[in-house]
């Protein structure tokens, strides 16, 4: 998703086509010959052509209703060609081609449904958030040319392209600001309730990479690189405001004199110093029209979800209505001024692999540097624009930074395994245990109901994942993947939605932060930073020892132990049981826990995938022993009761498909608007704390 080359030029029906074909070959256990190999490959493409074919011509006739509830432009597109005696429908390639009367008629009506929402609108949560005591530096920048050259073909800020609905446009005479701030009083989390108990401070440094846009003449300004050195505050950044805080040290003098003195600010993530800001010294007060020009432009951000990538795809499924449309998040800032002093410094940066910035900048002599102390007020308005309205195609080297990082690890994919999956080499426990219903209920979503007695706990340590390989097929075509190695859990309980059971994954913990923001961004997994040690002592075999300790900002949250037994086959449901008789194997997860700002208008969407797997080694487990931690942000001892009542060791890789068994009107459907603001509010310290 988001790639100009990506899969979401393929009409639906075909790519669901390709992924049947593609799991049926993963379900066979050995690809050592190239030549079956070649010939499914062969095969897969063609059967996706015919269905393509097929397809086309069967949407508008298969689903009339949806099209005149949808008011489609494709399906209008359709409908008209097929009554002028045409033979089949339009691609989304097509799409973009609709008569510009039709794409306006659709706009028009999907305009008219959103005034509508927004005249009765009660807002859900305050807009209104305040920072006291920040201190900052701000560093404005020249853009370089081929940054100018890159935004003039589109793509870099995520810009729609009718100028009405968010036709953004680099403001090539404007200046990148490099702003890196400390934060000491910054109520973003709550002990309990959001906005109803008590607010947690979460001080921390941030960051921030600013372009200056245009918007019908109008300035504004986008953010599309951060790092902050915590990580709630990393995550309630990118899910409140948009902005692509990743986790990094940052080194930053906090101290209360009015100008920092022999210091020297930087920034380091994954091993590679990407900011240094060295030699400050003070050169007098700062002119106070520049200062407020810093906080004159209104920052809009698309958000860091992966549903704004979908957003074409999305009115393509006959689901007897539209999802709602993509909103940008606009942040206006009230700052006010205590300090303000002239900086010199001399700045320097790094570039590794993913995190290049220099490219971006003519010169790195600063046109302006200040330092400041101020506080600000920081208000949240959401900017919609309909789905009918085509978006630029996010440039994939800008996905990359905003979600990736120098690689860590030496292990690499094996080259002889065919097809190509995201995680290699698994080294999985999992284990069952009784739920405490009461307490499970209030954290399902809404729509979601428990549909059984046991959850299944399971944790592995992947080596390597490739989490940016979309589907298993992005480095299935090139060698262009980031090789990660990473330990983490699921915590999944069983739960229906419309009908349809699925595994729903409450909560999972991970120790790489990279795991955690694909996971969150592409797949609404709710994941968490934690630190786990997982050992086998020795090396998984019968009578092995499994340790596991997993604990997060100092809470403990699960101590596991066992011993591994003789070998199994029966596949694990939920984890490697791809013929799994009922959907209980299927997943469903939430895409994205953004803030809900605006429910009316944007809410997240249910995802429904299966796990695809290739199993090298299963094992039974003894003597399991669990003891679960009960604070309110990871609950499992209220969630859970007693001890496990069964479990085991998998050794696999792991690729994730579309849910086959999901009927059609279900995918990616909005989460009901009924009880998700309660829900999302109950839930904050569990997703984000």
């Amino acid at each position: 998703p988001g790639s100009r080359d990506g899969w979401l030029e393929t009409p639906w029906p075909a790519y669901c086509t390709l992924f049947v074909v593609r799991q049926r070959l993963v379900e066979l256990h050995h690809f050592s010959m190239r030549t079956m190999a070649c010939a499914a490959a062969v095969a897969a493409i063609l059967l996706m052509l015919v269905v393509d074919a097929m397809a086309q011509g069967a949407l508008a006739t298969a689903f009339p209703e949806y099209c005149r509830s949808a008011a489609s432009a494709n399906c209008l597109a359709m409908s008209e060609a097929q009554a002028e005696g045409k033979q089949g429908g339009v691609s989304m390639l097509q799409r973009a081609a609709a008569p510009d009367a039709d794409r306006q008629r659709a706009l028009a009506v999907k305009e008219a449904e959103y005034s509508a929402a927004r005249e009765s609108l009660d807002k859900a949560l305050p807009p209104l958030r305040t920072f006291r005591g920040v201190r900052m530096l701000s560093m404005l920048l020249p853009m370089s040319q081929a940054l100018k050259d890159r935004a003039a073909k589109g793509g870099i800020l995520f810009e729609h392209t009718d100028p009405k609905h968010g036709g953004f446009q680099l403001d090539v005479d404007g200046f990148a600001e490099l702003r890196v701030a400390h934060y000491p009083d910054a109520q973003l989390g709550w002990t309990g309730t959001a906005f109803e108990s008590e607010a947690v401070n979460i001080p921390h440094s941030l960051l921030s990479l600013r372009l200056p846009m245009l918007q019908d003449g109008k300035k504004l300004c986008q953010t599309i690189f951060a790092l902050a050195d915590n990580d709630t505050a990393m995550v309630i950044h990118r899910f409140s405001s948009g902005v692509p805080a990743k986790l990094a040290n940052i080194s930053f003098p906090v101290d209360a004199a009015p100008f920092p003195k022999d210091v020297q600010i930087n920034a380091t993530r994954r091993g590679l110093e990407l900011f240094q800001a060295r030699g400050l010294s003070d050169a007098g007060p700062a002119d106070p029209a520049a200062v407020q020009d810093l906080f004159s432009r209104p920052e809009v951000n698309y958000g860091t979800e992966w549903t704004a990538a979908m957003s074409s795809m999305i009115d393509m499924i006959p689901r007897g209505g539209a999802h709602s449309g993509l909103a940008y998040k606009m942040m206006t800032t009230q700052a006010v001024v205590t300090n303000a002093r002239e900086a010199k410094l001399d700045l320097a940066l790094a570039d590794g692999a993913v995190e290049n910035l220099t490219w971006m900048f003519a010169d790195l002599t600063p046109i302006q540097a200040v330092w400041l102390d101020v506080d600000l007020e920081v208000t949240t308005t959401m900017k919609p624009v309909p789905h009918l309205n085509p978006l630029n195609t996010m440039d994939e080297s800008m996905l990359r930074l905003r979600e990736g990082g120098e690689q860590q690890t030496s292990k690499r994919k094996e080259p002889w395994k065919f097809p190509k999956m995201s995680f290699d080499d698994g080294d999985a426990i999992w284990f069952r245990i009784k739920i405490n219903a009461d307490k499970v209920v209030p954290n399902l979503p809404p729509g979601l109901t428990l549909a059984g007695d046991e959850a299944l706990l399971w944790t592995v340590r992947w080596q390597p994942a490739d989490v940016v390989n979309a589907w298993g097929l992005h480095s299935s075509l090139s060698e262009d993947y980031l090789d990660i190695e990473n330990n983490e859990i699921w915590i999944v309980v069983p739960v229906e939605y419309k009908g349809v059971r699925y595994g729903y994954p409450i909560l999972l913990l991970v120790d790489e932060d990279i795991a955690l923001l694909i996971g969150l961004d592409i797949a609404g997994l709710p994941k968490k930073m934690a630190n786990i040690t997982y050992t086998f002592s020795p090396k998984p075999s019968r009578g092995s020892e499994v340790s596991l300790s997993i604990s997060r900002n100092g809470r403990n949250v699960l101590e596991f132990s066992g011993r591994l037994t003789g070998k199994t086959e029966e596949p694990v449901a939920g984890i490697n049981d791809m013929q799994c008789p009922t959907h209980d194997c299927d997943i469903l997860t939430v895409v994205s826990k953004q803030f809900p700002w605006d429910p009316d208008y944007n809410r997240p969407l249910y995802l429904e995938v299966k796990t695809a797997t290739r199993t090298f080694e299963q094992r039974g487990m003894e003597d399991l022993r669990a003891t679960l931690g009960t604070a309110p942000q990871e609950p499992l001892g209220q969630w859970f009761a007693g001890q496990p009542t069964a479990g085991g060791y998998i050794r696999m890789d792991l690729d994730t498909l579309p849910s086959p068994n999901t009927p059609m009107e279900n995918l990616l459907r909005e989460v009901d608007k009924e009880g998700y603001i309660a829900w999302w509010k109950t839930s904050f310290p569990l997703l984000y704390m």
